[in-house]
């Protein structure tokens, strides 16, 4: 039991703490999305931006607090994000179809001196874990905009595809 306990002290000082890195200083980037209409997070200028029906726009002043700029960080890290093609699910030749549901994201990021965009049209069809990790980065990206947008008081058109 003794040697146990020392075994365990022994190695907790050893072993480096785990710490969450801090991103560089020059981490950034900008996020849109949308299904007929466009929102785009823009830190690099600090405007978060909505497309309302007409073509009209709502604006806020909008950026991420230090834990979330590490959480991003992180997950684009450890998904790879710079290893990404720029047109993630596109093959040369495969005709682009335009349906309804369809997600366009495009996410550029900026970090250590290199810059990175990648863009996607999500219609559900491409699987596997790429996929999935690009999905999970993505679908934190929209949370935070549609928390951020409702604290702002931005009006949000409840039916975005709707026609004027």
């Amino acid at each position: 039991m003794l040697i146990q306990r020392l075994i365990t002290i022994l190695f907790s000082v050893m072993l480096p703490v785990q710490s969450h890195p801090e991103p560089p200083s020059d981490f950034d980037f900008r996020f849109r999305y949308g299904v007929c209409s466009t929102d785009e997070l823009d830190p690099f200028t600090g405007w978060f931006t909505h497309e309302l029906p007409g073509g009209a726009f709502a604006m806020a002043q909008l950026s991420l607090k230090a834990d979330q700029r590490r959480h991003l960080y992180e997950t684009v890290t450890r998904i790879d994000f710079f290893n990404y093609p720029s047109a993630f699910g596109w093959e040369p030749g495969k005709p682009t179809i335009f349906r309804e549901g369809v997600i366009k994201y495009q996410l550029d990021v900026r970090s250590d001196g290199r810059m990175h965009s990648v863009q996607w049209d999500d219609d559900g069809a491409d699987q596997g874990p790429q996929a999935d990790r690009l999905r999970k980065l993505f679908g934190w990206a929209v949370v935070f905009i549609q928390d951020a947008a409702k604290e702002s008081h931005l009006p949000m058109s409840p039916e975005p595809c709707s026609k004027n």
